[in-house]
């Protein structure tokens, strides 16, 4: 049965509903598995992507959350960081997903996720999104922490500016 709601590209919808069945599978071995953290181990250790795979992915889950396709977009961005657990480029497009989609407590692992691996040089996306949602589930002191660091970081790069100005903007009405 076709989703009428998934894109007509042939090639992209397949791209999504192999990615549906692959976490369905994997949710399916966690259920069933006595020993969950043992067999999603292995289950991922298992399930190795092609580094063309990842691009596809990466190029997919873009193209869809340019469209605010945030639904179509959530598995291909799972998926991703799945396959490339240290790319912290897969955690801000899954956070990206969630948030996007309403779910700000669910956001904030995958923020936290992407900043854990950009070490030492945060992004100030990462921050900007992760004291939106912080903001969103009650967290104010820790929003205004990470919303003044996101408008530090972004002084140094005149292309951060908006981020720069929103996180400003959000900071300035916490402190009213």
């Amino acid at each position: 049965m076709i989703d009428h709601h998934l894109p007509p590209d042939p090639d992209l919808r397949h791209l999504i509903e192999r990615s549906r069945e692959q976490l369905d599978g994997l949710v399916g071995t966690a259920r069933s598995a006595s020993d969950v953290q043992e067999r999603l181990m292995e289950t991922l250790q298992g399930s190795q992507e092609q580094p063309d795979d990842i691009a596809a992915l990466k190029t997919a889950a873009d193209l869809l959350m340019e469209q605010a396709r945030w639904s179509q977009a959530l598995p291909l961005a799972t998926r991703l960081l799945l396959a490339a657990p240290c790319d912290p480029s897969a955690s801000y497009r899954l956070g990206t997903c969630l948030q996007r989609m309403g779910r700000p407590a669910e956001a904030l692992p995958a923020f936290t996720h992407c900043l854990m691996h950009q070490g030492d040089h945060p992004g100030p996306g990462p921050l900007l999104r992760l004291g939106e949602c912080l903001l969103a589930t009650g967290h104010r002191d820790e929003a205004l922490q990470c919303l003044d660091a996101c408008v530090e970081i972004s002084r140094s790069d005149p292309s951060h500016r908006h981020l720069q100005s929103a996180a400003a903007h959000l900071a300035d009405g916490l402190r009213r």
